[in-house]
């Protein structure tokens, strides 16, 4: 079933229908609050004694403020309540306040959702295309920065001819012959090393979960991978990106 026909269902109290949405979106949840993570900094969440684990526990919670909030008529994906509903549950977590501009309407200011800890307000749940699209250059480039961080590691860890080969044929562009060449090697050791070194990356946990991330991002829309195109395989993309 569709994410939008479970939360149809979810809001009628069936709890199965929660649950296999809860299945379905949840990676989603996860990307988001290491997005959120990412974006205050280690030093500032640990400020506020928030780890990566608390933000992870909030997604639950953040799937039900969602699914109470979700409008079928309203013709947006559920996906579209689903990335704006964390925000307030992981900003309440840190401690943060939002702050509104002093003309908003009452209305928007009054509590949709209230569990007794977290009360999220209407205007927090109104989908804002502007706001979306900056929050989003800003997971963008923070998400590259990481991805790269991380590749890099895994490359480090290669030998040396198979990461000299994946760098040549991936970030430089070259072709397979020109690599070999570049390395003074010849065109079968280049293959058969590049073919090890993406062997070697797919077994690194590391870019698993970045594969695990991409994967995760582009299965839905109205996220920032749904614009960055597959080719190959995941870790041939990862290179070519990082």
């Amino acid at each position: 079933m569709s994410n939008e026909e479970l939360a149809v269902l979810a809001q009628q109290g069936d709890r199965e229908a929660i649950a296999g949405l809860w299945e379905q979106v949840k990676r989603l949840l996860y990307q988001l609050a290491r997005r959120f993570y990412r974006r205050y900094g280690v030093e500032c969440c640990s400020q506020r004694g928030v780890t990566m684990e608390d933000l992870e526990q909030e997604c639950y919670l953040a799937l039900l403020d969602a699914v109470r909030a979700y409008k079928p008529a309203g013709g947006w994906r559920f996906t579209t309540y689903l990335t704006r509903a964390p925000e307030s549950r992981f900003k309440a977590a840190m401690g943060l306040r939002k702050c509104n501009p002093l003309d908003i309407a009452d209305s928007m200011n009054a509590p949709a959702l209230d569990d007794g800890e977290h009360p999220v307000e209407a205007g927090d749940l109104i989908p804002d295309p502007q706001a979306a699209g900056e929050l989003e250059a800003i997971d963008i480039t923070a998400e590259r920065e990481y991805h790269h961080a991380e590749l890099e590691a895994g490359l480090a860890a290669l030998e040396p001819l198979q990461e000299a080969g994946l760098r040549g044929r991936y970030y430089q562009g070259k072709t397979l012959r020109e690599t070999a060449e570049g390395l003074s090697v010849t065109l079968s050791d280049v293959r058969r090393e590049v073919s090890k070194g993406l062997q070697a990356l797919r077994a690194d946990e590391r870019i698993q979960r970045l594969g695990d991330e991409y994967i995760a991002g582009n299965a839905y829309k109205h996220t920032s991978f749904s614009a960055w195109k597959y080719g190959g395989s995941v870790e041939e993309w990862l290179v070519e990106r990082g």
